[in-house]
């Protein structure tokens, strides 16, 4: 009966071994398939607010060269088109800030630090508004001169040149946040790597042991029989 046991037991100790080895494998796919699935979400998560913010900037640099547009308009006809072209970009941003906004309240990877720079541009938008209205009033009314003075000294500076800057900031943050996640799931990769060889090690050096302890035992079991 004793032989019979020696025959099975390395037949379970192999199977124990096996089992591990294919828990380690698992868990590493798992961990390796999450951590992939974490950094793809946040960078085109990511990719998709950095394009929508660039069309806001695209946007609204359209809106402020048609402004500067104005100070060119001599005929009531060309104020009329210019005034198009404003209201038609204006639309643009606003439809654009819109959907950026919905995705940022939905998005499970926004940062505080996402929300604090979309208020700021919101808040620089309403700054530099009545800027903007002013200069449409006065070419509605013909004002050519004053018009030119005020988009001279305005849209260059002021509230305009923060409402751009802080939509440019917040580009660079989604570009940070982006390389950050690529840089995370690359150090986590290593972390699975270096956790996988451990646990690898020792199931090698749990079979290492069960092999000598057998053969041990072997030994000592082989030995009265000669004798």
């Amino acid at each position: 009966m004793s032989v019979a046991i020696l025959r099975v037991s390395p037949r379970w100790r192999f199977l124990f071994a096996l089992l591990l080895l294919t828990a380690i494998a698992t868990y590493a796919f798992t961990r390796t398939e999450q951590i992939q699935n974490k950094m793809e979400s946040v960078i085109q998560t990511n990719n998709i607010k950095t394009n929508l913010l660039i069309d806001m900037r695209v946007a609204a640099m359209q809106h402020i060269k048609d402004l500067g547009g104005l100070t060119k308009a001599g005929k009531r006809q060309d104020v009329r088109e210019e005034g198009k072209s404003i209201r038609d970009s204006a639309g643009t941003y606003f439809e654009t800030e819109a959907k950026l906004g919905k995705l940022l309240a939905t998005s499970t990877t926004t940062v505080k630090e996402e929300m604090v720079l979309q208020h700021k541009i919101t808040e620089m938008a309403a700054a530099a508004a009545p800027t903007v209205a002013k200069i449409q009033q006065l070419a509605a009314s013909n004002q050519s001169d004053e018009v030119a003075k005020l988009a001279t000294a305005e849209l260059t500076r002021g509230p305009v040149k923060n409402w751009l800057n802080a939509i440019n900031e917040m580009i660079l943050l989604e570009n940070e946040l982006a390389s950050h996640a690529a840089s995370t799931a690359s150090f986590e990769y290593e972390h699975l790597r270096g956790q996988v060889l451990l646990m690898s090690a020792g199931v090698i050096l749990l079979g290492l042991v069960a092999a000598w302890f057998t053969f041990t035992r072997l030994g000592a079991e082989a030995a009265p029989e000669k004798a």
